[in-house]
């Protein structure tokens, strides 16, 4: 079964490393490249006992799923409860993390991932303007290795709320003063090393 920490997953407990993150990150976007007759047809669901068990709380993110494309309704007849659009690229996402971890690490790292996305389209002029992102004509391919690390370690502090339903994710303030601290740290070793 099944047995995730929720409110953890939800506030960014679990980090990541940078490393993984950016091999995730590369693999995704080359994804998007892929024609999608070459994108893995293996289709996954869940039964209603493994959905209520995963995800007893949060049932209602099921229709958020549907709504999104990610989740299909059940087949007429079938024993899933919802089963994953194997068209969208999130169950690509999906699939590729399940092969990569075990099962209760890479849902947390899948939710990071997409967090990180939706963080970087919020920020990412801020993040440009502060120079930790470097526009190369590219989508983000110049994030400082400081910030990319600071993205997978940090807890998602910053509550807001989505019809009435309290959600967590990364505080800008945080991110850019942690990655400058992670900055300074390396050129004062590189300073070091040079005397």
């Amino acid at each position: 079964m099944l047995n995730l920490d929720l409110d953890g997953m939800f506030k960014g407990n679990l980090p990541w490393s940078a490393k993984e993150w950016r091999e995730v990150y590369q693999w995704y976007h080359k994804l998007q490249e892929t024609p999608k007759d070459d994108w893995s047809l293996d289709e996954m669901g869940l039964t209603e006992g493994q959905l209520k068990a995963a995800l007893p709380e949060s049932l209602h993110l099921m229709q958020e799923l549907i709504d999104k494309g990610l989740l299909k309704e059940p087949r007429a007849g079938g024993n899933l409860a919802v089963r994953c659009n194997v068209f969208h690229p999130w169950h690509q996402l999906a699939c590729f993390l399940m092969n990569r971890y075990p099962v209760n690490v890479w849902f947390y790292h899948f939710h990071r991932f997409m967090t990180i996305g939706e963080f970087l389209l919020d920020h990412g002029d801020g993040l440009k303007r502060d120079g930790l992102i470097r526009d190369s004509g590219q989508e983000w391919e110049e994030i400082r290795q400081e910030t990319i690390e600071v993205l997978c370690l940090l807890p998602f502090t910053k509550t807001y709320y989505i019809n009435g339903e309290e959600r967590h994710t990364l505080d800008y303030d945080e991110v850019v003063a942690e990655s400058r601290r992670l900055i300074a740290e390396a050129e004062d070793d590189a300073g070091h090393d040079g005397e």
